[in-house]
């Protein structure tokens, strides 16, 4: 399989803006797509991190009511809502043989897209297509392209970490922590991240009991 990472923002798009402004990353699952009375929908979780996550959540709240958009549940750090589809930029530009294998990630003001296809020449036709696009509507940037076996869903569980407990495990993952051989000792991981040894080592352990028995199952 191909896959593409890529860098892409768009016109219109209130997550952006949000990331941007309140410094937060969210995470966009597709969860369905369904046709009611004619018109297609899709129903979405965002999940949404960081110090000012409420407000940015409130914003998102705000902005999505805004332009008509009622069915929203907020549980935790997430939030649920349905819009049409026709309104979702990348229903317009990715076409049957092009889809996500990652959670949508917004951050700094950009989409970081993680595509793939059974032919490279797919996801290049992808790229082409957005860049034709005046910069005024849409940008983007292909930050890798290659040929790798991806574990479709494994990422969704990052989603049942804390904030602390993802930083935990991401800056283990990083370092070196559970390469073979380890590169990195628990204790130096946590010196390196500024957090104190005893309090690292319960949060990724923590993770690490979310996350194993979940991909065991």
């Amino acid at each position: 399989m191909w896959v593409a990472e890529l860098k892409v923002w768009h016109e219109g798009s209130e997550t952006c803006e949000v990331s941007e402004k309140f410094d937060v990353t969210i995470e966009t699952h597709y969860l369905n797509v369904f046709t009611q009375h004619g018109k297609d929908y899709v129903t979405k979780v965002m999940v949404v991190r960081g110090e000012k996550a409420e407000a940015a959540k409130r914003a998102i709240i705000e902005e999505v009511r805004r332009r008509g958009i009622v069915s929203i549940a907020d549980e935790g750090d997430q939030l649920f809502f349905i819009v049409p589809a026709c309104e979702q930029f990348h229903t317009s530009v990715l076409g049957s043989n092009t889809f996500f294998v990652r959670a949508q990630l917004i951050k700094d003001g950009h989409l970081f897209w993680i595509v793939a296809s059974w032919e490279k020449k797919h996801l290049m036709d992808l790229y082409k297509k957005i860049r034709k696009l005046p910069k005024t509507k849409a940008t983007i940037e292909l930050l890798s392209l290659k040929q790798e076996t991806v574990p479709i869903f494994a990422s969704s569980l990052l989603s049942t970490l804390t904030a602390k407990q993802r930083s935990a495990f991401e800056s283990a993952c990083h370092g070196g922590y559970y390469a073979c051989p380890r590169k990195i000792s628990l204790e130096d991981l946590a010196k390196k991240t500024g957090v104190a040894y005893t309090t690292f080592k319960d949060r990724l352990r923590s993770a690490e009991e979310k996350l194993w028995p979940a991909f065991v199952k």
